[in-house]
């Protein structure tokens, strides 16, 4: 029976979950196998918005943290940990999301981390077009203001 298959068939037969991926029939009719989730990209290949329209950072402090912004600054911050290879600057991941309290929020841990390391004030906040976000602007290598 394998001489009536195509080649690349043949040889994916042999490859584990092949019969997994393909059509199955029921009573109801074709049914496809769920879709895979994609692999998240690696930070330094994902494109980082250059800016933001609002504070991200302590809740406290009157940060705004739409969800975009916030996503802006954890890849920022992200980019910053892989090229200096400071994890005290890796938010540990990009969600969109600063946790309340922020004393447990990793990515208001990362902004104040880096804020220090700059040798001004920690106040975990970024404001568009303030000191933080043009340094870390120009840490990531987006833009030197």
């Amino acid at each position: 029976w394998s001489l009536f298959l195509p080649r690349q068939v043949k040889a994916d037969f042999h490859k584990p979950r092949y019969f997994e991926r393909l059509l199955t029939l029921s009573e109801a009719g074709p049914r496809f196998p769920p879709p895979q989730p994609e692999p998240s990209p690696s930070p330094g290949s994902i494109p980082v918005q250059s800016e933001i329209n609002g504070s991200v950072g302590r809740w406290e402090k009157g940060a705004q943290n739409s969800s975009t912004d916030v996503k802006t600054i954890q890849r920022l911050l992200q980019k910053v940990a892989n090229a200096s290879h400071a994890p005290q600057f890796d938010p540990k991941g990009v969600d969109g999301k600063i946790a309340r309290p922020p004393a447990k929020s990793a990515t208001v841990a990362a902004i104040e981390a880096f804020q220090s390391q700059m040798g001004r004030g920690v106040d975990g906040l970024i404001e568009p077009g303030k000191m933080t976000w043009r340094a870390l602007l120009k840490a990531s290598g987006d833009s030197a203001d």
